[in-house]
């Protein structure tokens, strides 16, 4: 008899358990994704160069490399949404005669297009 005690306790407390970690996995959901929107509140700054879009899926930047606000506002894009180190690397060897270029990396769609030093780099981003 004391062991088929035992084993409903284990059997309890295995479902308590269960429970309890699915109560936590919900808080950990959706809601806690990394937004366009939440990406563009952080990183806009003072640069009138950055938009986000109508739906809040998509932002829209002219990267003007030089300058240190527009290097902080084009780094903290990255960072936000946990870009790879390639995609940096893509966007600043990008030339002209390149046209568009894109990356995806999870939950994520980049195209760029660099026209040059005067016209610097049109940055798309946007939710996958």
């Amino acid at each position: 008899m004391g062991s088929a005690q035992s084993f409903v306790q284990r059997v309890g407390t295995a479902v308590v358990a269960t429970t309890a970690l699915a109560t936590l996995m919900t808080g950990c959901g959706e809601d806690d994704r990394v937004t366009a929107e939440s990406v563009y509140n952080k990183c806009k700054q003072d640069s009138s160069n950055i938009e986000l879009s109508e739906d809040k899926k998509a932002i829209e930047y002219n990267f003007f490399a030089g300058t240190e606000s527009a290097e902080a506002v084009y780094e903290c894009l990255l960072k936000e949404t946990h870009a790879p180190s390639n995609v940096d690397y893509q966007v600043k060897e990008t030339r002209p005669i390149d046209g568009t270029q894109n990356a995806d990396w999870e939950g994520w769609k980049m195209l760029w297009t660099y026209e040059g030093r005067g016209d610097g780099t049109r940055i798309h981003l946007s939710q996958a």
